[in-house]
């Protein structure tokens, strides 16, 4: 008998991460999930408790994607300028990871970015240098 094939706990945040950048948080489900993997929806459940906290990991992958156009944005000679272009650009370039952090009723939203940024980017000082 050939060996199970298995997967990473990254190897499905991955997936799931792309599958909401293609399609949408309301579209990852378990049994689309495992087919865009090629198997079956016991593979997810191998490795997350449940659906809610996989999308709990999609979140915080959705939000380092948010992270790393800032971190390359503060590397600019004008950083918040190029800040506020970066969200612009992740807004356009991927709507659905936007929609997902910023405007998802559902989710707790970012209140006081000032605290999200920090946790998630040691360059904040940068943001806030750039200011003066």
């Amino acid at each position: 008998m050939p060996p199970k094939v298995k997967f990473s706990k990254e190897a499905i945040i991955g997936t799931a991460l792309q599958l909401v950048r293609e399609e949408g948080m309301a579209s990852l489900t378990a049994r689309a999930l495992a087919e865009k993997l090629g198997a079956t929806p016991r593979v997810i459940f191998g490795q997350f408790a449940n659906m809610s906290e996989l999308q709990a990991e999609v979140i915080g992958a959705a939000e380092m994607v948010v992270v790393e156009y800032i971190r390359k944005a503060l590397e600019d000679k004008k950083p918040f300028r190029s800040v506020g272009v970066a969200y612009i650009l992740f807004a356009s370039k991927e709507p659905q990871l936007f929609q997902l952090l910023f405007q998802n009723p559902s989710k707790d939203p970012i209140r006081r970015f000032q605290d999200f940024l920090p946790m998630k980017d040691h360059s904040y000082q940068l943001v806030l240098d750039s200011i003066v």
